[in-house]
Parts: structure tokens; C-alpha cells; sequence
């Protein structure tokens, strides 16, 4: 498809239209800012950067109950994943975490 433009006398430009047909298919992509800064408590833990198609940020819940951490909350609140624990567990938990962010 092409549009036209007169720019002056006697001259006509075609233009094609483009646009994007795929707009849904491109959303679900991730892209590089897809990034989530870590908290135990509100401690700071480090950036978990979301790399493979279908990974999440609470994929990291799914580590900790493989590790025996059972007695925990999360929330997100944009760009932070906080964890909720006792103060008990929270330096076993933070480590955790740390070994989760850095390996994966």
C-alpha cells in the first residue's frame, strides 16, 4: 500500500504505509529492561534479570521451597520483589536468594 504526497509542482512521492501486524506477538518478548530489584525484609539482596522467555520473578519462591523455605511471603510492587520471613531465617533466606540471582 502506498500513500502520496505532492511536494510542489508536478511532483508526486509514493510512500509505503507501514505498520506493525505482529503488535501481539511482540509484547510477549522479553526485552532488557526486564529487571526486579531483590529484597528479604527489605534488605536489599541484589537485581534479578528475567533472561528466558517465560521466566518470572516468582520463580524464585519455586527455589526457595526446593531449599526447605516453607515459612515465607512475597509481594511485588512494580519493579520490587520483596520477601517476607522471619528475622530468624532472614539471613539464611538472603543467601539463598544471592545464590539464586547470581546463578541463574
Amino acid at each position: 500500500m502506498y500513500t502520496n504526497f505532492n511536494f510542489g509542482p508536478g511532483g508526486t512521492w509514493g510512500f509505503p504505509l507501514i505498520w506493525n501486524d505482529f503488535h501481539d506477538e511482540v509484547d510477549n518478548y522479553k526485552t532488557a529492561h526486564d529487571s526486579y530489584n531483590v529484597y528479604v525484609n527489605n534488605d536489599y539482596v541484589g537485581k534479578k534479570v528475567l533472561v528466558a522467555q517465560g521466566e518470572r520473578v516468582e520463580d524464585i519462591k519455586s527455589f526457595l521451597n526446593t531449599q526447605g523455605f516453607t515459612e515465607f511471603s512475597s509481594e511485588i510492587v512494580g519493579n520490587a520483589f520483596n520477601i517476607v520471613c522471619d528475622e530468624d531465617a532472614k539471613e539464611h533466606i538472603k543467601e539463598a536468594v544471592e545464590v539464586y540471582i547470581h546463578n541463574r
